[in-house]
């Protein structure tokens, strides 16, 4: 030390010893069993033999209410029970501000799982940060398991459960799952209540886009914001909560800088709900309402609908979350399908009588000119009969009126065909 403080030529020891650190984050829930084998065994192999320390909370996928406090040093690894999830926790209980700080960090929430992820520091010695990653990500689930929803999560094997419920991690009585804390608190003044804790300042009428999107720090992300409302919000009468709070719903979606990507991530979210939530075995069956009431309040266009369902969500033949929503919304996509069919042959009418008509008034023309020179030779100097006014015809057209009388009026000339009396009316409604 004497040398280096005499020549000024310190050598660091993360150099002198290969010594650094990353910081590893996940927003997929780790397999306990994955977890332990990786990081609970010694020695460490592979990519990790070299990890040192690490320390961070984790998401494990039996514990979806509750963040895990981890730990390594030296041979020691431990998993304990730490504070409860924001996205756990109602709305009412969280402490102002928190809400636009928490909607504006895309590092901090997701609009699918609020705010659980897993953020964990590793020290190491000749650590290749890239790899250890890598081997990281192995303990976490796999798109299957992910598919299977959190309650498939809560029955894999967990070597920490014994342990984490003696140490006060077992659920909290009376909550069924994260997000059930505060599932039913979709009314329009809880999301206006909501709005003003993302807009920091409050709700002003008329103006609430422009906060939202202007004032909010770093700029909220409305999809987030809907995606927290259709994830902690809404319950077992969803279909009702939705054309409930159809004024605060609308002033969020006005503030959306893409409607297409938002309403794609309101189709998401909605297959998150009723096939994997608390209140998924009630609202699966209320898939056709629940997207009618977003129809109907404009958060969703029918031809966004439509082709939700045709893309089965990437599968040629959907299985899984993708293969039941889909299934539970046949009756709403058959009748979009219908009124597709019938407003496309009422258009088709449409053309076949304008057609019909110009036919009409040609033969109509045609006649007045043919009378008209009758009369000439005949040397009757009385005005042809002129036929059937264009009023006439108007009147009759719209059910209004009789037939038109005259030369213009022939079956022969003009003949549009309907097929029953009901395609008329649909016609011309």
């Amino acid at each position: 030390w004497l040398v280096e403080a005499r020549e000024h030529e310190h050598t660091p020891e993360t150099v002198e010893y290969g010594i650094s650190s990353f910081v590893y984050t996940a927003r997929r829930p780790f397999h306990p069993a994955r977890l332990h084998a990786a990081l609970g065994s010694r020695p460490l192999e592979g990519a990790l033999a070299g990890l040192l320390r690490l320390k961070g909370f984790a998401w494990l996928a039996t514990r979806n209410w509750q963040q895990a406090h981890t730990a390594l040093a030296g041979t020691q690894f431990t998993v304990a029970p730490g504070r409860p999830w924001w996205v756990a926790i109602p709305l009412g209980q969280w402490p102002d501000g928190l809400a636009a700080e928490l909607l504006a960090d895309q590092d901090c929430w997701s609009a699918e799982f609020g705010d659980r992820r897993s953020e964990l520091v590793c020290i190491g010695r000749e650590l290749d940060h890239a790899a250890a990653a890598r081997e990281l990500d192995r303990c976490t689930l796999t798109e299957e398991e992910m598919a299977g929803g959190e309650k498939s999560w809560e029955a894999l094997p967990d070597p920490y459960r014994a342990a984490w419920d003696g140490q006060g991690g077992s659920r909290p009585e009376g909550e069924q799952s994260a997000q059930s804390s505060i599932g039913a608190g979709a009314t329009p003044q809880s999301l206006a209540r909501l709005i003003k804790m993302a807009s920091h300042d409050g709700l002003r009428e008329g103006n609430v886009s422009k906060k939202i999107v202007e004032e909010a720090p770093g700029g909220l992300q409305v999809d987030s914001l809907l995606g927290f409302i259709f994830g902690s919000m809404l319950g077992d009468d969803a279909d009702t909560q939705i054309l409930d709070c159809e004024a605060e719903l609308r002033q969020l979606y006005a503030a959306s800088s893409d409607t297409g990507e938002t309403q794609r991530a309101i189709l998401g979210y909605v297959q998150k709900l009723v096939t994997d939530s608390t209140h998924a075995a009630g609202l699966l069956g209320r898939t056709p309402a629940i997207l009618k009431a977003l129809c109907d309040i404009g958060l969703l266009t029918k031809d966004a609908v439509l082709e939700w369902h045709a893309d089965g969500g990437g599968q040629s033949e959907p299985t899984g979350a993708a293969g039941k929503v889909r299934e539970a919304a046949e009756p709403f996509v058959d009748g979009l399908r219908a009124s597709q069919q019938r407003a496309a042959a009422a258009e088709s009418c449409v053309d076949e009588l304008e057609r019909a008509l110009e036919d009409a008034m040609r033969a109509a023309e045609l006649e007045r000119e043919r009378a008209a020179g009758r009369a000439r030779s005949a040397g009757d100097e009385a005005k042809p009969t002129t036929g059937a006014s264009t009023q006439h015809w108007v009147e009759f057209l719209s059910c209004k009126g009789p037939p038109p009388q005259g030369p213009a009026w022939r079956q022969s000339d003009w003949s549009p065909s309907f097929s029953s009396s009901a395609e008329h009316s649909l016609l011309f409604e």
